[in-house]
């Protein structure tokens, strides 16, 4: 409706009071007139059908090697090459397919010096119909065992694809559409995912775990204040979720600790290093299952992805990551750093991963179990119990939303820099693993640090943190 109200004032600006008139006129012409042509209106297309990743990894394609060379046969026998003024001797670039042998040892074998059919190895004297081309594919579809093409390739993953009309999997999925989705699927085909797919990925997984803050752990020794006045800031920006200008304020009225808003930023930013740190070395291993969820938050105003993994046992963070997209890489990514903190990750004992529907954890559990990572993913769908995996796995699912809603109350700034909001989220793990306590624990944190036991003010046990991690 915007563009018909933009092009009307385009007319009354443009065209005398008369001639808007007499356009109107004509338009109620056209209008009644059964035989006119409109554009017509766009397709109300339906959403995508539920997206899931093909379980079943892809057969990788070996070439199979000869087991008789030319140059071992040609010793042994001594056989020499075709005399160079023999008419049937074979092009230059052709080879022979069984043992590899030049065109120096190949003759045409039919008679024919031009678009010759068959050849003869004078070699291992066998014959052949020109060179058979060499395929290109990596990968056969588990299903019918024909080649799968490179359809898509991302920076980190290459999609591969089935193109195989007689594929069953094809066949299946296609046959299982009702009549007006099968109407829909040749006005656009791409609504509904009918083929197989597989994802390679170009991840090192060792690498993961490492990839840590780049802030410096030598700044936080650069600040002139003690470790109480900066275990002091984080109590008030981090545990009591105030804003670095309302932390300076509250420093310097109730203290009489002055310190801008500016430097609290840093030194956050600068525990942040030492704190994530501390996550890593002192999260246990957990028991029984993990549940997962991406939440919301703005850097410079733009939508980016907190992800975030609780176990089931006390509802310990086990890992967490800030992203710029709700894809395959940085699901992966958080996954592998929750399998890490598994007490038996083997075949017999998968991790049991609960996720919703967002279709990033079935890519992300394909790729790890191809990577002899056992992970079993779980999907809950929706806000209801419509059927009975949501039913059974509700209550884990609703551990995470809780963490995220938690979350979010911290989270309150728009942050400038995806620096800024990994640095935020480290400091608010370790306050929610270490010195928030829960009601639903017995008012304990979730996970119980011995030395922070002891300590009774929220300001030394972030002091002894950062003393003990650093």
């Amino acid at each position: 409706m915007k563009v018909v109200e933009n092009i009307a004032k385009w007319l009354c600006r443009t065209l005398t009071k008369q001639q808007v008139v007499l356009i109107i006129d004509f338009l109620k012409q056209i209008v009644s007139d059964p035989e006119s042509v409109f554009k017509k209106a766009d397709p109300e297309l339906p959403n995508y059908r539920s997206f899931k990743v093909d379980p079943e990894p892809p057969i990788v394609y070996k070439v199979e090697k000869s087991e008789i060379y030319f140059k071992h046969i040609i010793k042994e026998k001594n056989i020499k090459p075709i005399s160079h003024r023999c008419k049937n001797r074979s092009e230059k670039h052709i080879r022979c397919p069984h043992c590899h042998a030049t065109h120096d040892y190949i003759y045409i074998n039919n008679g024919k010096t031009q678009k010759s059919i068959q050849y003869s190895c004078k070699v291992c004297k066998k014959t052949f119909c020109k060179t058979p081309k060499k395929t290109m594919t990596k990968y056969l579809c588990p299903i019918c065992g024909k080649a799968l093409y490179k359809w898509k390739s991302r920076l980190l993953v290459t999609i591969y694809k089935c193109g195989n009309d007689l594929c069953p999997r094809y066949l299946d999925n296609k046959n299982s559409l009702s009549q007006k989705e099968k109407e829909t699927q040749k006005i656009k085909s791409s609504q509904f995912k009918l083929r197989y797919c597989f994802r390679e990925y170009s991840l090192n997984l060792k690498q993961i775990i490492k990839e840590e803050l780049e802030v410096p752990v030598r700044e936080l020794s650069k600040f002139r204040y003690s470790l109480s006045t900066i275990g002091l800031v984080l109590a008030f920006h981090i545990t009591l979720k105030q804003s670095t200008r309302m932390t300076a304020f509250a420093l310097k009225g109730l203290f009489g600790i002055s310190i801008s808003h500016n430097t609290i930023s840093r030194i956050a930013s600068a525990a942040s290093y030492v704190c994530h740190h501390f996550n890593m070395e002192n999260i246990p291993k957990v028991p029984g299952k993990q549940v997962g969820d991406e939440t919301y938050i703005k850097v410079k105003g733009i939508h980016h992805y907190v992800w975030l993994i609780a176990s089931e046992y006390r509802s310990i963070i086990t890992a967490y990551m800030v992203s710029d997209n709700r894809g395959e890489i940085p699901a992966v990514k958080t996954m592998y750093m929750a399998t890490q903190k598994q007490i038996d990750n083997s075949e017999d004992n998968p991790l049991v991963f609960i996720s919703d529907g967002n279709p990033s954890y079935q890519a992300a559990a394909t790729y790890l179990n191809s990577q002899d990572i056992p992970v079993q993913n779980i999907q809950v769908i929706g806000l209801e119990n419509k059927d009975e995996t949501s039913a059974t796995f509700r209550y884990l699912k609703n551990i995470i939303e809780r963490i995220n809603r938690t979350y979010g109350h911290c989270a309150k700034n728009n942050f400038q820099f995806i620096k800024g909001a990994s640095s935020h989220l480290a400091l608010a793990v370790t306050n929610y693993n270490f010195i928030r306590p829960h009601s639903t624990l017995n008012y304990e944190t979730p996970v119980v640090h011995e030395k922070l036991k002891k300590i009774d003010l929220i300001q030394n046990k972030w002091a002894e943190i950062l003393k003990s991690a650093a």
